[in-house]
């Protein structure tokens, strides 16, 4: 009896967990924190995306209509890019959500960062009489089949993402709850209206919460605390209402009113927090980088500090560096051991250091490497040191380090690896070849030992150790010869 109770038990509980936990679990946190200062502030010298309006043609209107779109910086159709679609507020138009907001220079700030990767936003314009109960349709059939019939984006709905604020935060729930087959992000800015934790506008999220849990990565709800619309009451409501369904869910609150200065800071929150980032940060598992290739500086996994900008000898390099700043890549190998590091740099100061540290901004330094100064910013050179102590895999930490200002650029730098040249005739490998080596040889000869290498005994190079090796070997001791016929091929 005490044994059946027990598995009805533990039956009863696997029941529970697997209703409440997720296959794959979204975000679930909240957030009140602001984005750092300036973060929608121009930046002159990192590279920028390009806005534009695009002309599509509606399925739903039977006539041409117009959209804004952003293109990151060197969009390039053999690459395929995650796509933000962001929806405008109530009586505004496709513009306005670019005039409140300005993604370019927010998503330029972010890949600059190391925040974000490139992406494509799409602002379209729902403010029309025949679109008023029918923008779903609009979205799934007109504006998603032009954008990936015309521009190189991730076909699947890991690679889009829904969001709006005000009246575009109310489509946004009323579209993403319908496709969770199309959205794998949604973000309500602002655009909650139940005033209870009971719907009607959530209900179909409220009804599936398996489903939402293991479909949608991001959700997220946000609304300024002095919103004079009373959105923040009722954004509690849904907040609780999610909570008491064990949804998972980002809550951004701060103050803030129903107005642009919010919901930018919303949106970069929104940002950070989709496409397999997490505050930015990517919740991917590295990719394996070889030391001994050339590692491009702005293909860093984090950093301190430092931006990225455009560099005259193509692509981008990272630049504004300054005294303890410093740039992470995770997982690289370095096989066998690595002697040196080269990088190539530019400064139009008097330069400074690259430390070159292991697991951790201050874990062990294998390494430092002075850079003087170039005369400018864009007049590149190379410099190099000598390295030990490191094989293997690990996260690699530059940090940079000088005196006030800031320092240096840097393009990009690579390793150099450890010589594995065998030595013949060091059959022990102790620096030098003698008597012991012949005697190791001998030995293997007659049966009485065995080596390692072959390849070290091998001093002809004819694929097998034997009588000829040992008097090669005898010779070279004798002086008879300086090089042995296997010189270079062992």
């Amino acid at each position: 009896m005490i044994k059946k109770l027990t598995i009805t038990i533990a039956l009863c509980v696997i029941m529970i967990f697997s209703c409440t936990i997720p296959l794959f679990a979204g975000q679930n946190r909240t957030i009140t924190a602001d984005p750092p200062a300036g973060f929608l502030n121009y930046r002159a010298n990192i590279p920028h995306g390009s806005y534009s309006a695009v002309t599509y043609y509606s399925n739903s209107e039977k006539k041409n209509r117009t959209m804004g779109v952003y293109l990151p910086p060197n969009y390039s159709q053999s690459k395929t890019y995650n796509i933000i679609y962001f929806l405008h507020g109530g009586g505004g138009t496709y513009k306005e959500g670019y005039d409140y907001c300005r993604p370019d220079i927010m998503m330029d700030n972010l890949l600059a960062d190391g925040k974000m990767d490139p992406v494509i936003v799409v602002m379209p314009d729902y403010n029309s009489p025949a679109l008023a109960n029918g923008f779903e349709q609009e979205m799934i059939n007109s504006i998603i089949p032009y954008m990936e019939s015309k521009y190189s984006v991730i076909k699947n709905k890991d690679g889009r993402a829904l969001c709006g604020y005000s009246m575009g935060g109310i489509h946004t729930i009323d579209i993403g709850s319908k496709h969770y087959d199309t959205f794998s992000y949604l973000g309500c800015f602002s655009g909650a209206t139940d005033t209870t934790s009971d719907g009607p506008q959530f209900s179909a999220i409220y009804n599936n919460p398996t489903a939402t849990n293991q479909q949608i990565k991001t959700l997220m709800l946000s609304c300024g605390t002095e919103d004079f619309y009373g959105i923040y009451a009722k954004t509690v409501a849904v907040h609780n209402g999610l909570t008491q369904r064990g949804i998972d869910h980002l809550y951004h609150y701060c103050g803030g009113s129903h107005d642009a200065t919010f919901w930018s800071k919303t949106l970069y929150h929104f940002a950070i927090n989709i496409f397999g980032r997490i505050d930015g940060k990517s919740n991917a598992t590295p990719v394996e980088r070889d030391a001994f290739t050339k590692l491009e500086a702005e293909s860093y996994n984090d950093q301190s500090g430092v931006q990225t900008e455009t560099c005259n000898e193509g692509g981008s390099a990272i630049g504004y560096i300054e005294n303890g700043d410093y740039a992470l890549y995770n997982n690289v190998n370095f096989g066998s051991g690595a002697t040196s590091f080269k990088a190539r740099v530019s400064s139009a100061t008097s330069g400074g250091k690259i430390e070159i540290r292991l697991d951790s901004a201050t874990g062990t330094l294998v390494g430092t490497c002075p850079v003087a100064g170039t005369g400018d910013w864009q007049t590149f050179s190379d410099v190099e040191c000598n390295i030990s102590g490191v094989s293997g895999k690990h996260d690699l930490y530059l940090k940079f380090t000088g005196d006030s200002g800031y320092l240096f650029n840097l393009n990009w730098f690579t390793f150099t690896e450890e010589s594995n040249t065998v030595k013949l005739g060091d059959l022990n490998a102790d620096g030098q070849i003698d008597a012991i080596d012949f005697q190791i040889v001998k030995k293997h000869l007659l049966g009485l030992g065995t080596i390692e290498n072959t390849k070290v005994a091998d001093l002809d190079a004819n694929g097998t150790v034997d009588a000829l090796d040992l008097l090669l070997l005898k010779q070279y001791l004798l002086g008879t010869i300086t090089v042995f016929p296997g010189q270079g091929a062992a």
